[in-house]
């Protein structure tokens, strides 16, 4: 079965998550970047999104292993979109982190504006984590603008990021 089909088939509830990890440990990952692009693109042209669609294809960026700096702009735009599921953008933060491209910074700052501390999603935590990884100048930064945010939580957490910068 094709990742296509298989995106399908678990996002309309007729196969589990399983399938798309079986399909990636047989195949040359490299192969699918462009078949996972287009279907992210074509995810991102609906509305609303598919929860279900989105957390398989997450779920086959995370297994096709080969994430580079070419989905940057993807997860970003991924990023922007508050119908996907609190979970589903914590994933999409922690695959920016793992990238580690400096381009990412600018979205994962505008992420903690969009989805504000809470009490059932750690989207900024998880954003300043990400923006401390990456540790660009620009990264950096944001962080230090965070520090200086009106909202307590924010600035607590920006701080205690930029303890950490190397």
């Amino acid at each position: 079965m094709e990742i296509t089909k298989m995106i399908r088939a678990v996002a309309e509830k007729q196969a589990p998550l399983a399938v798309i990890s079986d399909y990636f440990s047989n195949k040359n990952k490299e192969d699918h970047f462009f078949e996972i692009k287009d279907l992210i693109e074509k995810a991102l042209k609906r509305s609303p999104l598919e929860p279900l669609e989105i957390e398989a294809l997450l779920y086959a960026l995370s297994c096709n292993r080969y994430l580079d700096n070419r989905y940057t702009h993807l997860l970003c735009k991924l990023l922007e979109k508050p119908d996907i599921l609190p979970y589903n953008l914590e994933f999409v933060v922690e695959l920016l982190q793992y990238i580690k491209d400096g381009k990412s910074a600018k979205c994962i700052s505008n992420a903690i504006a969009l989805y504000p501390p809470s009490d059932t999603h750690s989207i900024p935590t998880k954003c300043m984590w990400a923006l401390r990884d990456i540790g660009t100048a620009a990264a950096v930064q944001y962080l230090k603008e965070l520090a200086l945010s009106e909202n307590e939580k924010i600035a607590i957490l920006a701080n205690q990021q930029l303890q950490y910068v190397k």
